[in-house]
This record gives C-alpha cells, structure tokens and sequence, in this order.
C-alpha cells in the first residue's frame, strides 16, 4: 500500500468498525447488533493483528522491535476482550464498564491492523487494498456502503489464515442470526489461539537468529 493510500484506508476502517457495530438501520437496512458481536469482532480483527505481524516479522518487513510492540499491544487487547467476554456471554454486555472494554480493546487494534496492513509485502497489500479503494470510489449510497462492508470482509478474508473468522461473522450478517453457536465460538477462539501462538513463535525464532536483539 502506498503511503497515499494510508489515511484513506485508515478512514475506511473506521467507517466500517463504526457501520458493523452500530448497523445500518437509519439507512433501511436492518441487521442484528449485540456485544457479543462487537465482541468476536474484537476477537476477528485480532486474529487479523496476529497474521499479518507474522506475515511481517517472517517476511522482514518490519525490525524485530516494531513486531515486539505490535505483539505486547494485541496483547494488551485480547486481555481486555478475555475480561469483557465472561460478562458479554452472561448478558451484561450492554453495561458500561464491558461497553468501555470493548471500545478500548477495538480502539487498540485499529491501528495495529492498518500500520500491519501497510507493511505488508507490496502485492499482498495491494491486493487486499482494491475492494476498499474501489468501494471508497463511488458516490454514498447505500449500494456503497453495502460495497464498503463487502471490502472489509474481503480483507478480512485475505489476512485471515483460514478465513473462518471472518466467514462466519459475513454468514451472521447474511442469516440476520443474533446469537452465536457455541460451535461457532470455538472457530473464532481456536483462530484467534493459533494466530497468537505463531506470532509469537514467529518472533521468538527471528530473536535467536538475530542473536537475542529486542
């Protein structure tokens, strides 16, 4: 991704964490919202943080340090998703102390996704770019933000390993399902458990090779 394309996207993420968490329906189109939601959204877009620091940290795109950090601060949200999580699934959810982890836990990881994003080797970022730019492209209409949603999904799907992640959360959105299967939960969980532990065995590994550097 270019560097004149960083504020765009950086813009469009927003747009799109703030359409799927609050939904569309002061435009018509009405789609289930719950914490739970916004939770495994966290939880998605962590996953996300995780794969594209390994991708970086294999590839040397980024110093050692840099993915050090990015590791301590995805860190830092997957524990505060793991401390909202146990009173989103008893239904407190909506209260404001869990609503304020979930906001900071998100507002975390935005910009761990898109600085990751941006480092990514050239044609991976430019590929998952295209869907965004396009949709950035048209005129505001609902058809646009219906291309935009669609974009995000679609990088979602790009820096996801397995994709199940972000299948899952476009099936909810399509089925208009609000609760969550517990078979579901497992997938993203699992997800979000594997990309931690190859981020991190990626940095632990370049460490050694690199003679023990922070």
């Amino acid at each position: 991704m270019t560097r004149s394309l960083r504020p765009l996207f950086a813009m469009l993420i927003g747009l799109a964490i703030a359409m799927l968490l609050l939904g569309c329906g002061s435009l018509g189109q009405e789609k289930p919202r719950s914490p739970e939601d916004t939770l495994r959204y966290g939880q998605a877009t962590l996953t996300a943080v995780y794969d594209t620091l390994k991708q970086n940290n294999d590839a040397k795109t980024i110093s050692l340090a840099t993915a050090s950090r990015v590791k301590l601060e995805a860190d830092r949200a997957k524990r505060v998703l793991d401390t909202a999580e146990p009173a989103v699934l008893m239904g407190l959810g909506d209260t404001p102390t869990v609503q304020e982890k979930l906001t900071l836990a998100l507002s975390i990881l935005q910009p761990l996704l898109i600085e990751m994003q941006a480092a990514l080797p050239k044609k991976t970022s430019e590929v998952s770019a295209v869907p965004i730019a396009a949709a950035a492209g048209a005129v505001v209409t609902l058809e646009a933000i219906n291309a935009l949603i669609s974009g995000i999904m679609a990088l979602l799907a790009l820096i996801d390993r397995n994709g199940v992640v972000s299948r899952i959360i476009a099936q909810r959105i399509a089925e208009g399902r609000k609760d969550w299967t517990d078979a579901e939960r497992a997938q993203v969980t699992e997800a979000l458990d594997e990309a931690e532990a190859a981020a991190q065995a990626s940095i632990d590994a370049r460490r050694v090779a690199e003679g023990g550097a922070s």
